[in-house]
């Protein structure tokens, strides 16, 4: 089987977040068959972003973001999430996909 890694990274513990779930379960497929792991965010990280997500949606990971974004709009989602992810320990990296707006 022929597989195409789009991904150099040198660490192992990766963050995944994205605005539409068939993406998300691509590029988790892409990292797992690359080698990556997908970190398991903390329960503080968990509980940063859950606010974000109406109260029916449990907060996961890899993150989708759409729900959050039609809820509070693009940029508080991107920069609260963003930062929640970025300050976890757990975290080596973050994979970040996005639909151009037109």
């Amino acid at each position: 089987m022929l597989r195409i890694c789009p991904f150099i990274l040198i660490s192992k513990r990766h963050s995944y977040s994205n605005l539409l779930r068939r993406r998300g379960t691509i590029t988790t497929d892409l990292m797992e068959d690359c080698g990556l792991n997908l970190a398991t965010l903390s329960d503080k990280t968990l509980d940063a972003v859950a606010d974000l997500f109406p109260p029916w949606k449990q907060t996961d990971h890899p993150l989708d973001l759409w729900i959050a974004i039609e809820r509070n709009g693009f940029e508080k989602v991107f920069r609260s999430s963003l930062n929640a992810v970025i300050n976890d320990p757990a975290v080596d990296s973050i994979i970040f996909t996005a639909m151009p707006h037109r």
